[in-house]
Protein backbone atom coordinates (compact mmCIF):
# COMPACT_ATOMS: atom_id res chain seq x y z
CA UNK A 1 0.00 0.00 0.00
CA UNK A 2 1.35 3.43 -0.97
CA UNK A 3 1.64 5.73 2.06
CA UNK A 4 2.47 8.82 -0.01
CA UNK A 5 0.49 11.95 0.77
CA UNK A 6 -0.09 15.04 -1.31
CA UNK A 7 -0.08 18.32 0.56
CA UNK A 8 -1.98 21.34 -0.65
CA UNK A 9 -0.51 24.84 -0.56
CA UNK A 10 -1.04 28.05 -2.46
CA UNK A 11 -0.02 31.71 -2.58
CA UNK A 12 -1.49 34.79 -4.22
CA UNK A 13 0.86 37.78 -4.29
CA UNK A 14 0.12 41.21 -5.75
CA UNK A 15 2.73 43.98 -5.85
CA UNK A 16 2.61 47.51 -7.25
CA UNK A 17 5.43 50.05 -7.59
CA UNK A 18 4.73 53.76 -8.02
CA UNK A 19 7.82 55.63 -9.27
CA UNK A 20 8.58 58.67 -7.08
CA UNK A 21 12.04 59.45 -8.49
CA UNK A 22 14.29 57.68 -11.02
CA UNK A 23 15.74 55.37 -8.34
CA UNK A 24 12.96 55.40 -5.70
CA UNK A 25 9.50 53.86 -5.85
CA UNK A 26 6.69 53.42 -3.34
CA UNK A 27 5.89 49.74 -3.18
CA UNK A 28 2.59 48.24 -1.96
CA UNK A 29 1.87 44.52 -1.70
CA UNK A 30 -0.81 42.06 -0.61
CA UNK A 31 -0.37 38.35 -0.11
CA UNK A 32 -2.60 35.49 0.96
CA UNK A 33 -1.40 31.94 1.44
CA UNK A 34 -2.09 28.56 2.98
CA UNK A 35 0.36 25.72 3.51
CA UNK A 36 -0.51 22.41 5.16
CA UNK A 37 3.19 21.45 5.56
CA UNK A 38 3.75 24.60 7.64
CA UNK A 39 0.42 24.19 9.51
CA UNK A 40 -0.74 27.55 8.13
CA UNK A 41 -4.44 27.53 7.34
CA UNK A 42 -4.31 31.23 6.39
CA UNK A 43 -1.66 33.95 6.32
CA UNK A 44 -2.58 37.41 5.00
CA UNK A 45 0.03 40.12 4.56
CA UNK A 46 -0.30 43.76 3.53
CA UNK A 47 2.63 46.17 3.41
CA UNK A 48 4.18 49.27 1.96
CA UNK A 49 7.43 51.17 1.87
CA UNK A 50 10.20 52.49 -0.37
CA UNK A 51 12.05 50.44 -2.98
CA UNK A 52 15.48 51.65 -4.10
CA UNK A 53 17.13 50.85 -7.41
CA UNK A 54 20.80 50.44 -6.54
CA UNK A 55 22.10 49.21 -9.86
CA UNK A 56 20.75 48.72 -13.35
CA UNK A 57 22.17 47.82 -16.75
CA UNK A 58 21.41 45.41 -19.58
CA UNK A 59 23.40 42.73 -17.71
CA UNK A 60 22.12 43.20 -14.13
CA UNK A 61 19.55 44.85 -11.83
CA UNK A 62 19.74 45.36 -8.05
CA UNK A 63 16.95 46.54 -5.73
CA UNK A 64 16.64 47.12 -1.99
CA UNK A 65 13.25 47.31 -0.29
CA UNK A 66 12.38 48.41 3.25
CA UNK A 67 8.72 47.87 4.00
CA UNK A 68 6.40 47.59 6.99
CA UNK A 69 3.69 44.95 6.83
CA UNK A 70 0.73 43.74 8.84
CA UNK A 71 0.44 39.99 9.23
CA UNK A 72 -2.59 37.91 10.14
CA UNK A 73 -1.70 34.25 10.59
CA UNK A 74 -4.03 31.41 11.52
CA UNK A 75 -2.19 28.17 12.18
CA UNK A 76 -3.57 24.77 13.02
CA UNK A 77 -1.42 23.57 15.87
CA UNK A 78 -1.41 20.24 17.72
CA UNK A 79 -3.61 21.64 20.50
CA UNK A 80 -6.03 23.77 18.46
CA UNK A 81 -5.94 26.93 16.40
CA UNK A 82 -3.51 29.77 17.04
CA UNK A 83 -4.04 33.28 15.60
CA UNK A 84 -1.23 35.86 15.42
CA UNK A 85 -1.59 39.50 14.42
CA UNK A 86 1.81 41.12 14.08
CA UNK A 87 3.55 44.09 12.51
CA UNK A 88 6.75 43.03 10.80
CA UNK A 89 9.48 44.73 8.88
CA UNK A 90 10.21 43.34 5.45
CA UNK A 91 13.64 44.19 4.16
CA UNK A 92 14.86 42.59 0.97
CA UNK A 93 17.66 42.57 -1.57
CA UNK A 94 16.75 41.47 -5.07
CA UNK A 95 19.02 41.04 -8.05
CA UNK A 96 18.77 39.79 -11.60
CA UNK A 97 21.82 38.82 -13.65
CA UNK A 98 21.79 38.41 -17.43
CA UNK A 99 25.37 37.49 -18.40
CA UNK A 100 24.22 36.22 -21.83
CA UNK A 101 21.03 36.29 -23.89
CA UNK A 102 20.49 32.62 -23.04
CA UNK A 103 21.12 32.56 -19.26
CA UNK A 104 19.66 34.42 -16.27
CA UNK A 105 19.78 34.28 -12.50
CA UNK A 106 17.16 35.98 -10.32
CA UNK A 107 17.42 36.01 -6.52
CA UNK A 108 15.55 37.73 -3.69
CA UNK A 109 16.37 37.46 0.02
CA UNK A 110 13.92 38.72 2.66
CA UNK A 111 14.44 39.48 6.34
CA UNK A 112 11.16 39.91 8.25
CA UNK A 113 11.45 40.63 11.98
CA UNK A 114 8.48 41.10 14.27
CA UNK A 115 8.84 44.79 15.19
CA UNK A 116 7.86 44.12 18.81
CA UNK A 117 10.24 41.16 19.21
CA UNK A 118 13.23 41.07 16.82
CA UNK A 119 14.06 37.49 17.88
CA UNK A 120 10.83 36.46 16.13
CA UNK A 121 12.03 36.70 12.55
CA UNK A 122 11.92 35.00 9.21
CA UNK A 123 14.60 34.82 6.55
CA UNK A 124 13.77 33.52 3.11
CA UNK A 125 15.45 33.27 -0.25
CA UNK A 126 14.17 32.46 -3.73
CA UNK A 127 16.79 31.87 -6.42
CA UNK A 128 16.14 30.79 -10.01
CA UNK A 129 18.54 29.89 -12.79
CA UNK A 130 17.16 29.74 -16.32
CA UNK A 131 18.87 28.93 -19.58
CA UNK A 132 17.61 28.63 -23.11
CA UNK A 133 18.01 25.18 -24.66
CA UNK A 134 16.65 25.95 -28.11
CA UNK A 135 14.79 29.00 -29.61
CA UNK A 136 12.37 29.93 -26.81
CA UNK A 137 12.58 26.57 -25.02
CA UNK A 138 14.35 26.75 -21.68
CA UNK A 139 15.17 24.93 -18.49
CA UNK A 140 14.68 26.52 -15.07
CA UNK A 141 15.81 25.46 -11.62
CA UNK A 142 14.50 27.22 -8.50
CA UNK A 143 15.65 26.89 -4.90
CA UNK A 144 13.53 28.27 -2.03
CA UNK A 145 14.74 28.47 1.57
CA UNK A 146 12.71 29.58 4.60
CA UNK A 147 13.88 30.01 8.19
CA UNK A 148 11.23 30.87 10.79
CA UNK A 149 12.48 31.43 14.35
CA UNK A 150 9.05 30.55 15.79
CA UNK A 151 7.15 28.28 13.39
CA UNK A 152 3.85 26.63 14.35
CA UNK A 153 4.14 23.59 16.62
CA UNK A 154 5.59 20.55 14.87
CA UNK A 155 7.03 22.50 11.94
CA UNK A 156 10.81 22.64 11.45
CA UNK A 157 12.49 26.05 11.69
CA UNK A 158 14.15 25.58 8.30
CA UNK A 159 12.35 24.38 5.17
CA UNK A 160 13.47 24.25 1.56
CA UNK A 161 12.24 23.22 -1.87
CA UNK A 162 14.05 22.73 -5.14
CA UNK A 163 12.03 22.56 -8.34
CA UNK A 164 13.05 22.12 -11.94
CA UNK A 165 11.00 22.76 -15.03
CA UNK A 166 10.78 23.48 -18.71
CA UNK A 167 9.65 26.91 -19.91
CA UNK A 168 8.60 28.15 -23.31
CA UNK A 169 8.60 31.81 -24.34
CA UNK A 170 6.37 33.03 -27.16
CA UNK A 171 8.55 36.10 -27.91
Amino acid sequence: MDSSKFVNSGTIHLRYNYKLKPKIALEVFFQSQYDAVSNISLRNLAGLGPRFKIGNSDKYKFYLGTLVMHEYEKSTETFGTNINRDVRGSGYLSFSLYPTDRFSMVSTTYYQPNLKEFGDNRISNDTSLTFEVYKGLGFTSTFNLLFDAFPPTGVPKTQYTWTNGIVYSFD
